[in-house]
């Protein structure tokens, strides 16, 4: 069994899902922007993270690089007017 870590801050690094780490970020407070969103999951892909979910309040986004092919992002989910498939559509257009 895995050891789930989740530090006292809203970002947690040290949760281990199915051999790879999950990036996670709690927004607390007012709605976030899709900007911030994305500044969320560029900052957890640069510290080598491949799972993504970020949520505010009961509302969350999820995002995968590579279930669905290699560089391929696939994203679940909803914050408000923000959409994981949306964004993970962006970022397959983008190359990121």
């Amino acid at each position: 069994m895995e050891d789930y870590l989740y530090p006292s801050n809203r970002v947690s690094e040290g949760v281990t899902i199915r051999s790879s780490t999950m990036y996670e970020q709690y927004f607390d407070g007012r709605k976030p922007s899709e900007n911030q969103v994305i500044q969320a999951i560029k900052r957890g892909l640069s510290r080598g993270h491949v799972q993504f979910e970020i949520s505010w309040g009961e509302n969350m986004v999820t995002l995968e690089k590579g279930r669905a092919g290699v560089n391929q992002w696939s994203g679940w989910g909803w914050i408000k007017n923000i959409s994981g498939s949306d964004l993970a559509d962006q970022f397959n257009r983008e190359g990121v």
